[in-house]
Order: C-alpha cells, then sequence, then structure tokens
C-alpha cells in the first residue's frame, strides 16, 4: 500500500486513481501489474505498441 501511495505522489494523483488504472491494464492485458513476473511481458507490450503507433 505505501508503493500504491508513494506512486501517486509521484504521478501527483490519488492513490485510487493508480489503483483504477492497474485494474484496468489487468483488466485489459489479462496480466497483474502489480505481480513482478508479468511486468517483462507489460514492458514488451508497451513497447510493441509504442513502435507500431510510431509514424514512420
Amino acid at each position: 500500500m505505501m508503493r500504491l501511495r508513494q506512486t501517486a505522489a509521484d504521478l501527483h494523483v490519488h492513490a485510487n486513481t493508480v489503483d483504477y488504472r492497474l485494474r484496468q491494464v489487468g483488466w485489459l492485458t489479462g496480466l497483474d501489474p502489480v505481480r513482478d513476473d508479468q511486468l517483462p511481458r507489460l514492458v514488451a507490450a508497451l513497447v510493441a505498441f509504442d513502435a507500431r503507433s510510431s509514424p514512420g
């Protein structure tokens, strides 16, 4: 819970906003963004999405 609050403070949003967004990521991807073992897959998905969305 402390990491969530610190993340919210760093992002200048409410802790509930961070929690909601993490749940949305989980719902959209089927992965749990809170689990360390699933983070590499999420990062890879973001990199692929960014590469696909970039012009050029």
